[in-house]
């Protein structure tokens, strides 16, 4: 999938994944194991749809602490797949499309500045 998936093709896998895990063996229907790829393709191209922001507010974040002067190092993830699918199945009315943190960025809560130290927010 090229282009980004719309909420209902990620609603959609995200209801697939859930019940496709759903069952204690592996579904022995070929057709199921194609729709599982399929909702795993359009679950990586919803993934992938955060990088690009998430790379951007990361950039940003750094260049702050840089011009601050101040001793903290900002970090950023994708949640991983396997992530994904766990909460997926853990958390049976969570709609994909609304899972939170998908794209994530850390500031450290407390920021050492020369001589003192400032609480994050």
């Amino acid at each position: 999938m090229s282009e980004a998936p719309t909420n209902s093709q990620v609603k959609r896998a995200g209801r697939i994944i859930r019940s496709f895990f759903a069952h204690e063996s592996p579904p022995a229907d070929p057709a199921t194991w194609d729709e599982f790829h399929e909702a795993v393709g359009i679950i990586q191209a919803h993934r992938a749809t955060f990088r690009t922001p998430l790379v951007t507010a990361n950039n940003s974040l750094r260049s702050m602490v840089r011009t601050l002067g101040l001793n903290g190092q900002v970090t950023q993830r994708l949640k991983r797949m396997q992530t994904i699918m766990n909460k997926l199945v853990r958390e049976q009315t969570l709609a994909l499309d609304r899972m939170q943190d998908t794209g994530h960025r850390r500031l450290p809560r407390r920021l050492a500045l020369p001589g003192r130290r400032v609480r994050a927010g």
